[in-house]
C-alpha cells in the first residue's frame, strides 16, 4: 500500500444515553444519527416556549379582562358619588378636602384612600342619629334608632303596611289622605275618606263631658241622647222634628214667632201672640172648661 494513503477505519456510531422527558432529556434513544436527534429536539424546544407563550398569553387576557372590569366598576361608583352626596357637598364653599369634585388623583389606591375616608366620615356622620352607620335602611331589615331622627323638612314616605306599636306623639298637623280606622274592643270607629263619612258601628259612643255626662250613641235598634247633668238644651232659631225622610214635620219652633204642631204632616196646633189656633176639632173630656 503506498506510503500516500491513509487507512481509515469504518465510522463507529456514537452512543447517545436515552433520557426520558420527564427527567428533563430529550427522549432519545441510542443509534439516532445527527438529523434524527435535531428533529425532535428543535420540536420539543418548540413545543416548550410554545407553551410558555400561550399561559403568557392566557395571564394578560386575564389581567386585561380584570382591569375593564375593575375599570368599569370604577366608572359606576364614580357615578354614583356624582349623582349622589359630592352633588350636594361641591355646593358649599369649603376647605374640606374631601367635598370638590374636580379633586384629581394620581392613582388608583390614593382614589380608594380617598373614598374610604370619605365613606369612613359619611358613616360617622349617620351614626351620630343612632343608625350605626347606615346609609340606606334598605341595608337593614330591622333598622333601629338610637336617637331622634330629623328629617329636615324631608318627607318620609312608604308603602305596603307601616305597624307601629307604642306611643305616637305628634306635634303639628297630621293629616290622613285615606281611610282611618280606630280599633275599639268590641266595636270601631272608621273615617271614611270617599264618603267623607265619620262611621260609629253598633255601641260605639259619642261622649262628651269630664264625667261622659253627655252620650250619643246607636245601640243596634235604637239611637240614644243621653244627658246626665244639668239641662238638655237645643238652640236654634228654627227648630224642626221632622220624618226621617225629611217629607212630613212633626214640629217646628220658630223664634219670636209660633210654636207648630203636625198631624200626619198637616198644621194641626200653633201658638200666637194672643194665645193658640186650632185647626179641626177640639175635643175636651171631662166636661172642662174654657175661658
Amino acid at each position: 500500500m503506498s506510503r500516500y494513503v491513509r487507512q481509515v477505519n469504518p465510522r463507529q456510531e456514537k452512543s447517545v444515553k436515552f433520557t426520558p422527558i420527564s427527567e428533563g432529556g430529550l427522549g432519545l434513544s441510542p443509534g439516532l444519527n445527527n438529523d434524527d436527534i435535531k428533529k425532535p429536539k428543535q420540536n420539543v424546544q418548540a413545543k416548550y416556549w410554545y407553551d410558555k407563550y400561550e399561559e403568557l398569553v392566557k395571564e394578560v387576557s386575564y389581567h386585561r379582562k380584570m382591569d375593564r372590569q375593575n375599570l368599569t366598576e370604577l366608572e359606576d361608583k364614580v357615578v354614583v358619588i356624582n349623582e349622589g352626596l359630592l352633588d350636594e357637598i361641591a355646593s358649599i364653599n369649603n376647605s374640606d378636602p374631601l367635598a370638590p369634585l374636580e379633586k384629581k388623583f394620581v392613582t388608583l389606591d390614593k382614589l380608594a384612600e380617598h373614598y374610604k375616608l370619605f365613606l369612613s366620615r359619611v358613616q360617622r356622620q349617620i351614626a351620630t342619629i343612632g343608625g350605626g352607620g347606615i346609609g340606606d335602611v334598605v341595608d337593614d331589615p330591622s333598622p333601629q334608632l338610637g336617637g331622634n331622627l330629623d328629617t329636615n323638612g324631608k318627607n318620609i314616605t312608604g308603602s305596603g303596611s307601616i305597624d307601629i306599636t307604642g306611643t305616637v306623639d305628634v306635634e303639628g298637623v297630621t293629616t290622613f289622605e285615606d281611610d282611618v280606622t280606630f280599633t275599639g274592643a268590641t266595636s270601631n270607629l272608621t273615617w271614611d275618606a270617599s264618603a267623607n263619612d265619620l262611621e260609629f258601628d253598633d255601641d260605639s259612643r259619642l261622649k262628651f263631658g269630664d264625667g261622659d255626662d253627655f252620650q250619643i250613641w246607636h245601640g243596634g235598634t235604637h239611637t240614644f241622647v243621653k244627658n246626665n247633668t244639668g239641662e238638655l238644651r237645643i238652640r236654634g232659631n228654627i227648630i224642626s222634628l221632622e220624618r226621617a225622610d225629611d217629607t212630613e214635620k212633626y214640629l217646628e219652633a220658630n223664634v219670636n214667632e209660633d210654636v207648630k204642631l203636625f198631624y200626619n204632616g198637616n198644621e194641626k196646633f200653633a201658638t200666637t201672640n194672643s194665645g193658640i189656633t186650632v185647626t179641626g176639632n177640639v175635643v175636651i173630656s171631662d166636661a172642662g172648661n174654657i175661658g
